[in-house]
């Protein structure tokens, strides 16, 4: 995946759930940030990805990679 689609996250920043499986920040593997500002954890992104575009399930904002 591409880096510039997302941004690696730590325990410390303020939302603390995954936007898609609400599971708590400090639980996550690899939680990413979205160009949306939406929190992702890498596992539920990888499910949502397709070849050349991420959409958040939360906002709708489409990211073409």
């Amino acid at each position: 995946m591409a880096d510039s689609c997302e941004e690696t996250l730590s325990p410390g920043d303020a939302q603390q759930r995954c936007t898609y499986c609400f599971q708590e920040l400090n639980e996550m593997t690899d939680p990413r940030k979205l160009p949306c500002s939406h929190i992702v954890c890498f596992t539920c992104l990888e499910n949502d990805w397709k070849l050349y575009e991420l959409q958040c399930r939360a906002c709708g904002y489409v990211d073409m990679v």
